[in-house]
């Protein structure tokens, strides 16, 4: 079995979490390929929105330039990595001009990145699950072999149950979760294609005349609609923790 993991956006707190991530994948396979897309800064946040959000130690600097050797050095060397692309970060180096605007300047980046990181993909190799993760994200209750293989088979994209802290999904909420994502190939390409299916999300939002201010879960569920993938998404209740 192959399987990828996909790391986007800012770096924050991967010296943390990479170890985490690696032994909560590995109980399905050891061959296990990384793909990074990340900015040149750390970009810690220092928010804490929610019981699931914990402050940490930092363990790299606030002020440290993410390079190619940083990276591996946190990488266990049992561990593929495949690709780093690494780019100076400016808010305006993406554009998401979406009708109603944006309610956090971060996330053109974000979703560029994403984008940017599956585009790495090596596609010579045939993934049997492809894995996308934000960088400062602990997994602490695994979802079984039979679960995830069965809903990759089935077409399906796993997404964490909870849209946000105590806020849980279900058909008819028009937003998702946008921090952990599994699913085969095809159905990873069209989930991680939100920077550039903005026309097609305008659409979505002026077919149904909405005011109100666009945020990530919505615009990540307006991109499911977009690529008419709604009926695939499968969750999971992920017992996670986000470090700031």
């Amino acid at each position: 079995m192959k399987v990828a993991i996909l790391y986007s956006g800012l770096m924050r707190n991967l010296a943390e979490t990479i170890h985490n991530n690696l032994e909560y994948f590995q109980y399905l396979t050891n061959d296990i390929d990384l793909y990074f897309s990340i900015w040149d800064n750390i970009g810690y946040a220092d928010q804490i929105n929610a019981p699931d959000n914990i402050k940490t130690n930092r363990i790299l600097g606030e002020n440290i330039k993410i390079t190619e050797d940083v990276i591996r050095g946190l990488v266990p060397r049992n561990i593929n990595i495949k690709k780093i692309k690494i780019e100076k970060y400016h808010l305006n180096n993406c554009q998401l001009d979406l009708i109603n605007g944006i309610d956090n300047l971060g996330l053109p980046g974000q979703f560029y990145k994403v984008l940017d990181c599956f585009d790495l993909l090596d596609s010579s190799i045939n993934y049997d699950v492809i894995v996308r993760l934000r960088c400062d994200i602990l997994l602490n209750n695994k979802m079984s072999s039979e679960y995830l293989l069965q809903s990759v088979a089935d077409k399906k994209i796993i997404f964490a149950s909870k849209i946000w802290y105590n806020y849980t999904w279900e058909p008819g909420i028009r937003c998702i979760n946008d921090m952990i994502w599994v699913s085969n190939t095809e159905l990873m390409k069209k989930s991680c294609s939100i920077y550039k299916n903005v026309n097609k999300i305008n659409n979505i939002i002026s077919n149904r005349n909405q005011t109100n201010i666009n945020h990530g879960e919505s615009i990540c569920f307006m991109n499911l609609e977009a690529e008419d993938i709604t009926n695939n998404i499968e969750t999971f209740d992920f017992d996670y923790i986000i470090l700031r």
